[in-house]
């Protein structure tokens, strides 16, 4: 009787284990190149100059089964209020089908004000920058931050 409920035991696990993978995940969503292709990565603040720009391709996060989303942006710079450039990207973004979220993006200790939109699996942030007068290596250097009167970043990327 022992071997027979051994034997059982045996087959269910048997089976339970025959149905696992154990490949590493692949990432999933679009990958830079079709994330840099949507018009909306190329949508810049009128008189805005390109400070940095760039992405990064999907990628297994390592120990988990989760993979880090691709992501484009650009950090730039502008004579104009933080108001104006959410206002800006608020009305094209909106205008181009996009949701604004109910909530902003939490902000960074680095932001003062962020905003974000949502459009077919796909978010769009936007973070304006503390005063350009703090040093911080995450930022253009300090002698190009101090010609624009606003620094913000863009950054767009499937959820995580």
């Amino acid at each position: 009787m022992r071997r027979a409920g051994l034997a059982i035991a045996v087959a269910l696990v048997g089976a339970l284990l025959g149905g696992c993978t154990w490949a590493t995940p692949t990432p999933a969503g679009p990958g830079q190149a079709q994330l840099a292709a949507l018009p909306e990565a190329a949508l810049l603040y009128p008189g805005a100059a390109v400070l940095e720009q760039g992405g990064r391709d999907a990628r297994p996060e390592g120990g988990t089964d989760r993979p880090i989303p691709a992501v484009v942006g650009a950090t730039l710079g502008a004579q104009a209020t933080p108001a104006e450039i959410v206002a800006f990207y608020d009305r094209e973004l909106l205008a181009r089908g996009w949701a604004r979220f109910t909530s902003p993006p939490i902000a960074s200790a680095l932001e003062i004000r962020t905003a974000g939109w949502g459009r077919g699996g796909l978010s769009f942030r936007l973070g304006v920058y503390r005063p350009k007068d703090e040093p911080d290596p995450r930022l253009p250097p300090l002698e190009v931050r101090r010609q624009y009167a606003t620094i913000f970043r863009f950054i767009i990327e499937p959820p995580r």
